[in-house]
């Protein structure tokens, strides 16, 4: 963390105020939630859930709210409390409409956002200042008041025309708010935005006309809001959010590098959808539909590749041209474009920020960044230009007229260099699987924007005989093994499948280009469903390791595996550190390293459950479709065609998540090293 971040500091602090609060006050909503869940279901596994049905929920709900109210004093205790309650709302609520895939898929993201926000906890500095007991009250008190609110809009659909005995959660509800609200003093001049007693009789009122209504209970729940909402108004606003206005939403977006790229990322597919959803995009009117044209614009600025349309039928030339740009944008980074731009415009990069940058372009020189944003825009639009001449004398050698060859070769190699394995044919390149010449020009751009523009641009010293930095060593040498070695696999395994019937050199050239595009960039040559089950399996793997860092290839990255894989190496040996050519990995490189793989596997082992839970299609299918929407490789073996609208937001977003996720890990565990005010004893365990 950036120590010298002010409002980092005091969002840290003011963590468990926050939470207190809003878990208190909001877990009634989940008692109605469970109500509604589980409104048209009598028996679960042969228990008469009808019969328990009110004691379930309000156990559940309990269980929330006696974790919320103790985070503050045995936060430990409090976790499992909270972890239990969402746990068992997700288990019995899931069983209960398992046939309803958005209502699965609405549980597992409120499993997920819910257990990450409440086991997230950053330590704040040590120098950092706490907040007195006073400030304290007031961050619980708005918080409870946002919770109490929630808790009262999902009141109204769930239970107001159904049953009156579920009002019972909004004024619980609004009660734990007014607990947490009357402690704190009334005549406090720092804590008030108006005189307290301004605001009592505004609350006051709320509770008389509730009180007289209570004759009829839905009536009288519809003047609730006004306690918690004279609370937000009459308090003042916790520090971190007084101190975010003073230098403006956009001075907030930029302190955090990892928030700036993950927002610009999102604001662009979704733009992108639009523009494609539009008539002109497709030809026809009124459009694709949104959800298509979303899932497309996500596909090209994460440089996946799945496609939910075909994509020369589907769209026009304007469409075209849209996903073309996606592509290049996507390629190249938000991130990059948004930092070309502020040194354009000569605005001060924090440490932080210019830090993680530097290792994402691959630079050594913290002060050189504007020359690096340089070289690698010099370095990828050459490479593009390159290979959009090559493949244009090929397209137009292959039958295309000249204007038709141009613009497939510009777009195929624009898609090709950033990994992206978008193509203006039906098959991708299948109907080329016997033209070697395109696919060793597109195997080219595949490997040159997996290897990333530092590394290309270092190539020519390399070539005279400059040692090569250890970065550059660790990205050519697993490049080179993860090629050959599944080209000589695939090479074995399909001869006689996929390569049937073709030429000895089509056979060899097909199998190298599979090599090279399944590890991220999505094209294919071959039908990849006839594949062996063990090429599929190798596949995987591939597509789960992608391409190097700071290019334009997704996966867990090369260089993170190497690290791995010389750290297992080192504990076979008996060795403390793990090295390479006379260079010794630091601990730090390796945590992160375990921290991004074990991310992936995270973010894989969840989108294949929802899938599975969600969509009618074979293991093999969902873990294929998994895994390429992970590592936005964009190959499928049949699983994409058979998405509905709610298989469709999945893949969305696993395929932003697998994008921006490693890269955002990266960015949050590039703060500076905090020193430690003591040191744990150590302990050793068994393991393995």
């Amino acid at each position: 963390m950036d120590s010298g971040d002010p409002y980092r500091i005091l969002r840290d602090i003011e963590q468990t105020p926050i939470k207190r609060g809003f878990i208190a006050a909001s877990a009634p909503a989940l008692y109605l939630l469970l109500g509604h869940l589980l409104s048209d279901v009598h028996v679960i596994a042969g228990f008469r859930i009808d019969l328990w049905l009110p004691l379930v929920q309000a156990a559940v709900a309990l269980l929330a709210v006696a974790g919320g109210l103790s985070l503050a004093r045995t936060p430990r205790k409090a976790k499992i409390l909270i972890t239990a309650a969402v746990l068992i709302f997700a288990g019995i609520g899931g069983t209960a409409r398992v046939a309803s895939p958005a209502t699965v898929l609405a549980l597992l993201i409120f499993v997920m956002a819910a257990l990450t926000w409440i086991s997230f906890d950053r330590e704040p500095p040590a120098t950092a200042i706490g907040l007195d007991s006073t400030m304290r009250l007031v961050i619980e008190s708005r918080s409870a008041a946002l919770g109490s609110i929630l808790t009262w809009v999902l009141a109204i659909p769930l239970e107001f025309a159904s049953d009156p005995a579920g009002l019972l959660g909004p004024f619980v509800s609004v009660g734990i708010m007014v607990a947490l609200a009357t402690r704190l003093p009334l005549r406090e001049s720092s804590i008030w935005r108006v005189p307290w007693w301004v605001a009592l009789p505004i609350a006051g009122a709320g509770l008389a006309l509730a009180m007289l209504s209570l004759g009829e209970p839905r009536l009288a729940a519809l003047w609730l809001p006004v306690i918690p909402g004279a609370v937000l108004v009459a308090i003042r606003r916790p520090p971190s959010a007084m101190l975010r206005d003073e230098g403006g939403w956009w001075a907030a977006l930029f302190r955090q590098p990892a928030r700036l790229m993950a927002v610009t990322f999102l604001a662009t597919c979704l733009a992108g959808g639009l523009l494609l959803s539009m008539p002109a995009a497709s030809g026809h009117d009124p459009g694709i539909a949104v959800i298509d044209a979303i899932f497309t614009s996500f596909s090209a600025t994460c440089v996946t590749g799945l496609v939910v349309l075909d994509t020369p039928r589907d769209f026009s030339v304007m469409g075209h041209i849209l996903i073309l740009l996606l592509i290049q944008i996507g390629g190249l980074g938000i991130m990059t474009f948004s930092t070309a731009a502020m040194v354009m415009l000569r605005q001060r990069l924090s440490m932080r920020y210019e830090g993680a940058m530097t290792e994402l372009l691959g630079n050594s020189e913290r002060g050189a960044i504007a020359n690096a944003l340089v070289r690698m825009l010099a370095v990828t639009f050459a490479i593009e230009a390159l290979g959009t001449l090559l493949l244009a004398l090929q397209f137009f050698a292959s039958g295309d007229f000249a204007g038709r060859a141009l613009w497939r070769g510009l777009f195929t190699a624009v898609s090709a260099f950033c990994n992206a394995g978008f193509a203006l044919q039906t098959d991708n390149l299948i109907p080329y699987s016997t033209n070697p010449g395109i696919l060793h020009v597109v195997a080219g751009l595949i490997i040159a924007g997996g290897l990333g523009p530092a590394v290309i641009a270092g190539l020519p010293a390399i070539v005279r005989g400059v040692k090569p930095t250890l970065h550059s060593r660790i990205v050519l040498l697993s490049t080179v093994v993860l090629l050959v070695f599944p080209a000589v696999l695939m090479l074995f395994l399909e001869w006689s499948r996929t390569l049937d019937g073709m030429s000895v050199v089509d056979r060899v050239t097909n199998a190298w280009f599979a090599s090279v595009t399944t590890r991220t960039a999505g094209f294919n040559s071959v039908d990849m469903s006839a594949m062996h089950p063990a090429s599929i399996t190798a596949v995987q793997i591939l597509m789960f390791i992608g391409g190097s860092p700071g290019s334009t290839a997704g996966g867990v990255k090369t260089t993170t595996v190497t690290v791995i894989v010389l750290a297992v190496i080192a504990a076979l040996r008996g060795r403390k550190r793990a090295t390479m050519s006379g260079w010794t990995i630091p601990h730090q490189t390796l945590y992160r390293a375990v921290a991004i793989v074990g991310l992936g596997l995270g973010l894989f082992l969840i989108a294949l459950l929802a899938l599975q839970l969600t969509q009618a299609m074979t293991f093999e299918q969902a873990t294929f479709e998994t895994l390429s929407a992970l590592g936005t490789v964009g190959l499928s073996i049949g699983g994409t065609a058979r998405l509905d609208s709610v298989g469709k937001v999945i893949v969305i977003l696993v395929m932003y998540a697998g994008r921006i996720g490693p890269l955002t890990l990266f960015l949050f565990l590039q703060g500076e090293e905090r020193a430690v005010r003591w040191k744990l004893p150590e302990q050793d365990i068994p393991t393995g």
